[in-house]
């Protein structure tokens, strides 16, 4: 896999699709909206955590340079790499619509926001040891903002309806001044997945989910806007 190493970069975010935290969510869009629905669906999300954020975003392991097969591009080759982030604000906003006679919508977009700031932290390989790291460490600052969005029904169980997640998106991380961005991720497998992603923010069925096989060999190929 190939890889810009880039101070500031659009980032798509892979893996899991959900989020937990859904406490936090905004006030519904629609002021006539009865609150029953408000509560069903914020309880909706809390439940499907696992589907609305992977927490990915702001996973702070270690990266190691020598055991991965990347090829870096930089000023500044690193031994090794993690983030720490130290800030999170997360929102939620929600679009309704498809309201029926008793006045309760039966879709809802639902778009979780979160901004994230922290530090960067690469270890720098020693230039008189290229096994070692050297003593120095280099701090960049992180400013980034995460985008998904969840669609959720209201579907009829027996005689009464509940909110579901039926469709979900990827996660689309930015930040402020990137000069590199993402065009496409294609996703290979021995398995025979391969798959071609140029819009993160497209819904997908979780019945149509990109799914991996136990012991799967998986390759990531990016494309940027640097060729």
């Amino acid at each position: 896999m190939r890889l810009s190493w880039l101070p500031a970069v659009s980032v798509l975010a892979l893996g899991a699709f959900v989020a937990g935290g859904c406490s936090k969510s905004s006030s519904p869009t629609s002021p006539t909206l009865p609150q029953s629905d408000q509560t069903q669906v914020n309880a909706t999300l809390t439940a499907a955590a696992s589907l609305v954020d992977d927490g990915l975003a702001e996973d702070g392991s270690q990266v190691s340079a020598s055991s991965a097969s990347l090829k870096i591009e930089s000023a500044v080759r690193p031994f090794t790499w993690w983030q720490d982030i130290t800030h999170e604000t997360r929102t939620w906003t929600f679009v309704w619509s498809d309201s029926d006679a008793t006045g309760h919508p039966n879709t809802v977009v639902a778009t979780l926001t979160k901004h994230m700031t922290g530090s960067l932290i690469i270890i720098p390989v020693s230039p008189s040891d290229s096994t070692q790291p050297d003593t120095t460490r280099i701090s960049k600052p992180i400013d980034k903002t995460l985008t998904r969005r969840v669609l959720l029904k209201r579907i009829a169980i027996g005689a009464d309806k509940a909110w579901k997640v039926v469709e979900v998106t990827g996660a689309f991380v930015t930040t402020p001044s990137a000069t590199t961005h993402i065009v496409s991720i294609r996703l290979t497998s021995s398995s025979g997945v391969d798959t071609t992603i140029t819009d993160p923010l497209q819904f997908n069925s979780l019945r149509h989910v990109i799914r991996f096989t136990t012991q799967d060999s998986v390759t990531v190929t990016v494309t940027t806007t640097r060729g």
